[in-house]
């Protein structure tokens, strides 16, 4: 598959180490769906700004641990989340849905 970046959500299986949109965003949830039942204990997400400031990071915890969460994981930003931009540079199984508040977002341009 790859990254739908002209959606909303966005939607992101693919990680890059290059920027993947320009901002100005604003974020207001981050859900990391386990899209082929293949997420495992130590798989993990971040999500981060065009500088590299990481905004979202999640690592799947062991059975049985307070941090084992059953897909999806999810976390809302209310108002939202300010960012320059978005960055994926780590996505080891799954997909994750990134929402925008369309209002106070400009058209995200890929970079």
């Amino acid at each position: 598959m790859s990254n739908t970046l002209t959606s909303n959500p966005i939607i992101v299986d693919t990680a890059a180490a290059t920027v993947l949109l320009t901002g100005p965003l604003n974020i207001t949830k981050i859900r990391w769906y386990d899209s082929g039942a293949d997420i495992a204990e130590g798989d993990s997400a971040v999500v981060q700004d065009a500088a590299g400031n990481v905004i979202w990071a999640h690592r799947m915890g062991g059975v049985g641990t307070v941090a084992d969460l059953v897909p999806p994981v999810e976390s809302s930003f209310i108002p939202g989340h300010r960012s320059s931009g978005l960055l994926v540079p780590t996505l080891t199984h799954g997909t994750l849905h990134i929402y925008l508040d369309q209002a106070r977002t400009q058209v995200p341009v890929k970079a």
